[in-house]
């Protein structure tokens, strides 16, 4: 691609893990996304999802590469999410610092429950938000807790926040390519 959208940029990415060989559902996904990039004269960005380093494998990446070659797919850019941390650390920060975010401390499993309790309600499943507001203690026993089953707290979107500190907004809501609006 050589002529690029100079208004607004599209950029879409390509994120496969090196675990295994690249499948169909993959090359699907690479060659929407490439001609979407294509189409819009955007960037198309391949980015190796190597986070699981237990399971992540330098020839994987090299076959997934060779394939998307083979495929006649050219990426713009290339990144290995494991040599950008230091970025997701620093706006994770700039995220925590302005309370947008919050540790959760939910396990998988009490997730499910409480999904399965919406569904047999016939209603919507929406997470209730009770970590957000947990104490400083608390939250150092939630993450000891967790730890010592090798688990870590994931980190959820404080929304009551983010409609706080934008006044006039009831919901945070997105327009999605296949869904449609969002909120």
């Amino acid at each position: 691609m050589t002529e690029k959208n100079l208004i607004g940029g599209i950029r879409v990415r390509f994120a496969p893990s090196p675990t295994g060989n690249l499948h169909m559902g993959g090359v699907r996904t690479a060659l929407f996304n490439y001609i979407f990039a294509l189409k819009y004269m955007g960037s198309f960005i391949l980015r190796i999802d190597d986070t699981d380093r237990a399971r992540s494998k330098k020839e994987y990446e090299d076959a997934i590469s060779d394939d998307l070659r083979w495929f006649e797919i050219k990426w713009d850019e290339f990144y290995r999410q494991s040599e950008r941390t230091f970025i997701y650390e620093k706006y994770l920060n700039i995220l925590k610092e302005n309370r947008l975010v919050y540790e959760c401390f939910c396990t998988e499993e009490e997730i499910l429950k409480s999904k399965e309790i919406a569904v047999k309600s016939k209603k919507p499943y929406i997470y209730n938000g009770r970590c957000a507001n947990l104490s400083s203690g608390e939250k150092e026993k939630l993450r000891l807790s967790l730890s010592e089953k090798g688990l870590y707290p994931s980190i959820r979107l404080n929304v009551a926040q983010v409609l706080k500190i934008n006044p006039g907004f009831n919901s945070v809501e997105f327009n999605d390519a296949v869904h449609g609006p969002l909120s």
